[in-house]
């Protein structure tokens, strides 16, 4: 499973952060951040609904992501609003088509209830797009669980994202599901910044510092940033990001 490790925009030269990258398309203002990641690796350009709260429009997103040379985009979704989401994917796709300039889409399950979630998996399958994003964030039940219903009718037409990680033992379930293609994290650094070994508490969430993406980690930390990446890495088996 590949693993894009969401850095804060002052460390960006700091680490290894591999070629497989996931951002934020409101931080694309940001000259170092567009400049870091402009044709560098694989890059999907999020629509920054969970930073932000609101996801920036489909028209937005993908002209950002043809400026930096991206390959993929995160179309917008409303956290557990099933309706909204399926209906902003819908009108993107009548609009755009399929792959346009050849980006590949992500459209992100959402609902407020098994059967709604499920429902819109199933719509989002019928789709033409190219990869079903699964929200770190769901209400009625824990991710593990949802994925694992869901792989009872794996539509294997589709490459599946897992959007953020919890903590250390959610990634461990998720890097056994042979179908998640690739999952994004910041729990490098957010247990790092509290001086913690991933190895240590695995089941530990670290909530994020305030204005996370200009954070900057106290310097006898970086060492364990760079252990705690590293970490990550192997638990997902994505060595192969340090090269490809």
């Amino acid at each position: 499973m590949k693993i894009a490790i969401i850095c804060p925009i002052p460390h960006l030269n700091d680490f290894n952060l591999g070629s497989f990258h996931l951002i934020i398309a409101q931080y694309l203002k940001d000259n170092k951040y567009a400049s870091f990641y402009n044709k560098n690796g694989y890059v999907i350009v999020d629509n920054g609904v969970f930073e932000t709260g609101k996801p920036l429009t489909a028209k937005r997103l993908l002209q950002l992501c043809l400026q930096i040379g991206a390959q993929e985009i995160v179309l917008p979704d409303f956290f557990f609003d099933a309706k909204k989401t399926l209906h902003v994917v819908e009108s993107f796709l009548d609009k755009f088509g399929v792959r346009p300039n050849g980006v590949k889409l992500c459209a992100v399950i959402q609902g407020d209830c098994f059967k709604t979630f499920y429902d819109c998996y199933l719509r989002l399958c019928d789709l033409p797009i190219d990869v079903i994003g699964v929200p770190k964030t769901i209400i009625f039940a824990d991710r593990i669980s949802v994925l694992s219903e869901i792989q009872k009718e794996l539509d294997l037409r589709k490459e599946y994202h897992c959007l953020g990680i919890k903590h250390v033992n959610e990634l461990e379930h998720l890097s056994k599901l042979n179908f998640i293609r690739s999952c994004d994290t910041s729990l490098w650094f957010t247990s790092s910044f509290v001086g913690v070994n991933l190895m240590q508490q695995k089941g530990t969430v670290f909530a994020r510092p305030d204005n996370f993406f200009y954070c900057k980690l106290p310097a006898n930390r970086i060492q364990l940033a760079k252990e705690n990446i590293e970490f990550l890495r192997r638990i997902a088996n994505a060595t192969e990001n340090l090269h490809s």
